[in-house]
């Protein structure tokens, strides 16, 4: 995964026309993908070309592939697409069963016309998966963000959980935020407050929340903040990098701690100091195993009991 200096870059993203571009798929993910059809001069939200143009003047229809996720079975996969011409356009986010094909919406919105560029709405896409494939939790991002705090995954606005076998949705929170981190018993929910930097920790059983509001470590007039936050395998603890303020040019690149947060002790553990390596998360999944990436793109475990650094083995 390379995700190095994400969130310290002035960004100025325009996720639709960028994706016309390039998009990379993998089984379970498909980056946003466009194709341009003919129409009949009113919208209709179809998925098939016309291969035969008209000969007066007819708009365009696009059709924008935002996002496509399979459960972890296999049995259950999710599409969002947006069917946009220069009147109107329509956003539709389906659920399939793949044993049969049946399908169901879980949300359609309308994008009122006339549409300009940049085109500008919320898209759903699925933030993970539940273990046990019986649901799947799903936030929304932006077509087209600006600044250097933009909303991207794995941060979203607010987030929701569908049922699959009651067709329900529940809402969890409804927050921006930067970064989000379920825990791995999927009862607690890290996230990074949009434009702030604030960690907040909440109990999804109780829908209570901790904040844990980012101080500069060395007592400087610095604002800090946090991103690449990941759970502990045993639920207890959180790491991040805590770096400083990334919309300030004087500050890249920016100077970057890595801390061990225990948020049901409030407790704070310095695990690196800023150093040439600039090392972010990028995992973890053994106990004294945190996976760390450099500026460079290599992999390294961080011991989080002995700080002791050594190469990723595969």
């Amino acid at each position: 995964m390379t995700m190095h200096h994400q969130h310290n870059r002035l960004i100025l993203t325009v996720h639709l026309m960028i994706l016309l571009v390039s998009c990379t798929s993998t089984p379970t993910q498909t980056a946003i993908e466009a194709v341009t059809l003919t129409a009949k001069p009113t919208f209709t939200p179809t998925l098939t070309p016309t291969n035969t143009p008209s000969p007066t003047s007819t708009p365009e229809v696009t059709i924008y592939k935002h996002d496509k996720s399979t459960s972890p079975d296999g049995k259950w996969s999710t599409s969002t697409l947006s069917v946009i011409n220069e009147d109107n356009g329509r956003m539709t986010f389906t659920i399939t069963n793949n044993a049969d094909n049946s399908e169901q919406i879980i949300e359609e919105i309308e994008i009122p016309g006339p549409i300009r560029f940049p085109v500008v709405f919320d898209y759903p896409y699925v933030f993970q998966w539940s273990k046990d494939s019986r649901s799947f939790y799903f936030s929304h991002l932006s077509s087209f963000v600006d600044g250097c705090f933009a909303v991207s995954r794995p941060g979203g606005a607010g987030l929701k959980r569908y049922d699959l076998s009651s067709s329900s949705i529940i809402t969890i929170h409804e927050d921006h935020a930067e970064w989000m981190a379920l825990s791995p018993n999927e009862k607690q929910l890290a996230y990074i407050g949009a434009y702030s930097g604030i960690i907040f920790v909440m109990d999804m059983e109780s829908n209570s929340t901790q904040p844990f509001v980012p101080t500069a470590i060395d007592n400087s007039n610095i604002s800090y903040y946090a991103d690449f936050i990941y759970w502990s395998p045993d639920g207890k603890s959180l790491v991040y990098s805590y770096f400083a303020d990334p919309c300030n040019p004087e500050m890249y690149p920016p100077d970057r701690y890595l801390v061990q947060l225990f948020p049901n002790l409030n407790q704070l553990k310095i695990l690196l100091s800023p150093n040439e390596h600039d090392y972010i998360p990028s995992g973890w999944d053994i106990q004294d195993k945190i996976v760390l990436e450099d500026n460079n793109n290599n992999l390294w475990w961080l011991n989080p009991n002995t700080k002791e650094i050594t190469p990723a083995q595969p």
